[in-house]
């Protein structure tokens, strides 16, 4: 009497070892995207360097007294887009002033460079934007550590524009935090299907219990997609979710 069939277990473990090998082939895939975006990066960061260290954009006296009056605008249902090998670039100080922005920057906020410069980021936030998410790229980048997230900013004319954000700290050569540095790119436009319902239920939160009730709903989507933050940021840029 067969008390077991060995074509059963045979072809379980051809299964197992089938997902084993799809799931290190996936694991491969995403470090090397990884890597390829970190090149482009830093091959950006050079580009922007050079540009950056004009006198136009890298006077401090000149930013100091560039600080004029911004009213803050009123939002409109109007969307602002760019293409998708397009791509913003602003720096700060450690304090979160702006000290430099590329013209695709400057172009979509519908602000004067003379008006950007010195005035805190937070100019262009949209009122939409959940605080949990500002705070998370606070903490993060204050620590040294680079941050993606998604963020939706506000234009002059109250206009509006989805990006995808990657925020690095700038060091001296002590390693000293001197400054952040933020490239943003074209989000995945499935990514924010999910993002702006999701975004909506952390606000809702927040005007109930602050922020302290919008992070148990992010800790509770991070625990049930079995990940952590950036990695759930970066498979939904990249449809790896």
């Amino acid at each position: 009497m067969k008390f077991f069939n060995l074509d059963f277990f045979t072809k379980r473990k051809e299964r197992k070892m089938k997902e084993i090998a799809e799931h290190e082939a996936l694991a491969r895939k995403l470090a090397q995207e990884e890597e390829e975006l970190e090149k482009k990066k830093k091959q950006l960061e050079k580009e922007e360097q050079l540009k950056s260290d004009t006198p136009l954009v890298k006077k401090s006296a000149a930013i100091e007294n560039s600080k004029v009056k911004i009213w803050r605008p009123r939002p409109t249902d109007a969307e602002k887009t760019f293409a998708h090998d397009e791509i913003l670039v602003s720096k700060t100080d450690v304090r979160g002033n702006i000290t430099y922005g590329n013209e695709l920057f400057v172009k979509l906020s519908g602000y004067t460079q003379e008006e950007l410069l010195g005035q805190p980021h937070n100019m262009i936030r949209h009122p939409d934007m959940p605080k949990l998410i500002f705070k998370a790229l606070w903490d993060t980048i204050s620590q040294g550590k680079e941050i993606n997230a998604y963020v939706v900013n506000l234009a002059k004319n109250g206009e509006y524009y989805w990006v995808y954000a990657n925020v690095t700290p700038s060091f001296d050569r002590e390693g000293n935090i001197i400054g952040y540095y933020s490239v943003r790119r074209q989000p995945n436009p499935a990514a924010l299907k999910i993002i702006k319902p999701f975004y909506h239920e952390l606000r809702k939160a927040e005007a109930v219990g602050g922020i302290h009730e919008s992070t148990k709903l992010l800790v509770e989507l991070l625990e049930s997609k079995g990940m952590d933050y950036p990695e759930l940021i970066f498979r939904l840029q990249y449809n790896r979710l």
